[in-house]
């Protein structure tokens, strides 16, 4: 059995990607796989910590789908012009 299923980390991916709102996050979420390297998990907890701190001090962002700011995106990274969106 490996560290993921002794973990359960696949349950705590499905109920995380319930929570998810676009196809794209699913996806990402998905891809997780759990962080054995010290360094690299003390980064990612920085992060997270560093996420709930803003959320308790300005409260919790508006969430909504939103799958067509990739395309807007992909115009900007090609330097076209956003007047037309």
């Amino acid at each position: 059995m490996n560290t993921e299923q002794q973990i359960e980390f696949d349950r705590i991916k499905e109920i995380w990607s319930a929570l998810a709102l676009t196809e794209d996050a699913k996806t990402k979420i998905a891809e997780k796989k759990v962080i054995l390297e010290e360094t690299k998990l003390r980064h990612e907890l920085k992060e997270t910590t560093d996420a709930r701190q803003m959320i308790e001090k300005l409260g919790t962002p508006p969430l909504q789908d939103v799958t067509e700011i990739k395309e807007i995106l992909q115009v900007t990274k090609r330097g076209d012009c956003l007047t037309s969106y």
